[in-house]
This record gives structure tokens, C-alpha cells and sequence, in this order.
């Protein structure tokens, strides 16, 4: 992007955000061209950790005290997404932290400085085996800040919530962990949900012709971790009465019907 470009963004980015590009390849788009979900988180966490390298507590510090950053919660609002050769402008900030949530934003640009989109994350700070999670302000105090500015987004978004029983019975998606999804932290990488769960949307909006599905809300809690050959079955049923466009989605078990995720998937 031409940094003699004005952005045009209707959200308020701090000027010390950091700024980071991706271009978009061809195995990264949909049957339309368009980037999928799942690959606009990939981009999201990367600009994180790049972030927090620069802030100090990135990968490499965090391994020298055995401890990793998870994510807890995504809350993603899209006008559109870019397309395959398109660049990818990622701009994002941490807001500091509450009690065990470390807040960071995302605002996302075309190659023109336009506003795609905008993204909230909270993250915990935690063992990288037993999961036991820590206070950043404890571990890292020369590192981190205390929760400062307010969120880009005006209205915070309802946490997602368990399906009522009634809608458990039979699963729209049925996966099983495997050894592409799980990353660096030993279990399945948030950004595989996000793509199990557009599968779950496709598999009740696209009935007779396959195409693409705009995404505009997602908005995902996770609840425990997934290993390697574990079982996951998503569960969902449509919020509104038209039909086709809020999908809520409830990941569970497959042994043990305990709770993965809870998520919200709005279509355009």
C-alpha cells in the first residue's frame, strides 16, 4: 500500500499500530477468488505474533519460559475480503490486558487503503504443556500494559452460546484432528475451526449448486483444545427465521461430548 494513500477506515487506528502485508495466493481463495475465513485468521495470528515479537514476548521469549499464547476468543466484522493477487493490509494493536485477557485489534485494508473489515481477539498466556494458564503482569512486567484504550468495535459482541439439547442429536460436520491441523503448541490451531465451521455452513446453504459464501459475522469462544486424531462434531441451527443467514454453531467431543467451541457465523 502507498503510504501516500489515505486510508479511508471507519474505525479509529491508533498511529502507532503496527502494519503488516500479505498477498494473497491462488491456495489461499475460494471457488470465487475471494480469501477464505479461515486463511484471514492465519494472517490475524501471524500479525499477532509478529507483534508481540516486536513487543518482546513473542515466540522465542515465550519458549524460553515454556509458556504460549492461546486464543480465547475472535470476534471478526467483514464488508468484503480481498481476492487471489490482491494485497492484504493488516494493521493491529494490543490493548493492553484485564485480569487473565490480553486484548489485541485488527483493522483490515485493500491495497487502495480502504477498510475490508475489523477483528477483536483475547488471549491468555499459559504453559505450553499443562495449559496452566498465567498473568501477563506477573510473568512479563516490563513487557506488558494494562487495558487502555476501548475496542473499535462500539457494541461488544454476545458471546456465542451451547446449543439447547434438542439440537445435539445429529451433527452437521463430523472431523477427526489430524496431523495438518494441530501447530506449534501441540493441538488443533484455532484457525482450523474457523474452516470446520464454514464446512458446516456450506453443508445446509449450498443444498443443490456449490458456490461462494460471503462471510460478515464470525464470532468463536473456545472452550477446551483438541488433540491429534481426537473427534469433533459440529452441531448448528439457523437464528433467524429467514433461514440461511446467522448459522450458531456448537462444537462438542466425539468421546466425550464435552464442549470445543461455541460459535456465530452471519452470511451475506
Amino acid at each position: 500500500m502507498d503510504g501516500s494513500k489515505r486510508l479511508s477506515s471507519p474505525y479509529q487506528i491508533p498511529p502507532d499500530a503496527a502494519e503488516y502485508r500479505f498477498g494473497i495466493r491462488g491456495t489461499e481463495t475460494d471457488v470465487a477468488d475471494h480469501l477464505f475465513l479461515h486463511a484471514l485468521l492465519s494472517m490475524m495470528q501471524e500479525a499477532a505474533s509478529l507483534d508481540a515479537a516486536a513487543c518482546g514476548i513473542g515466540p522465542a521469549m515465550l519458549d524460553r519460559h515454556n509458556l504460549c499464547w492461546l486464543l480465547r476468543r475472535s470476534t471478526v466484522r467483514l464488508d468484503r475480503l480481498p481476492g487471489w493477487g490482491d494485497t492484504l493490509t493488516v494493521k493491529t494493536w494490543s490493548r493492553g490486558f484485564k485480569r487473565l485477557v490480553w486484548d489485541r485489534d485488527f483493522v483490515f485494508l485493500d491495497s487502495d487503503g480502504n477498510s475490508l473489515g475489523a477483528a477483536v481477539t483475547g488471549w491468555l498466556l499459559a504453559d505450553q504443556q499443562s495449559k496452566r494458564l498465567f498473568r501477563p503482569d506477573r510473568q512479563f512486567a516490563s513487557h506488558i500494559q494494562k487495558a487502555g484504550s476501548q475496542s473499535i468495535f462500539q457494541m461488544p459482541a454476545k458471546s456465542p452460546e451451547p446449543l439447547p439439547d434438542e439440537y445435539l442429536d445429529s451433527p452437521l460436520l463430523v472431523c477427526r484432528a489430524g496431523y495438518c491441523d494441530i501447530d506449534r503448541v501441540g493441538h488443533v490451531n484455532n484457525t482450523r475451526y474457523a474452516a470446520w465451521c464454514m464446512d458446516a455452513v456450506a453443508s445446509l446453504s449450498m443444498p443443490k449448486e456449490f458456490g461462494p459464501i460471503a462471510v460478515k459475522c464470525f464470532d468463536i469462544v473456545y472452550v477446551s483444545e483438541l488433540l491429534v486424531s481426537d473427534e469433533i462434531r459440529l452441531y448448528g441451527r439457523w437464528a433467524d427465521e429467514r433461514q440461511g443467514q446467522v448459522l450458531l454453531i456448537d462444537a462438542r467431543r466425539g468421546d466425550t461430548n464435552k464442549p470445543v467451541f461455541h460459535a456465530l457465523v452471519e452470511i451475506q
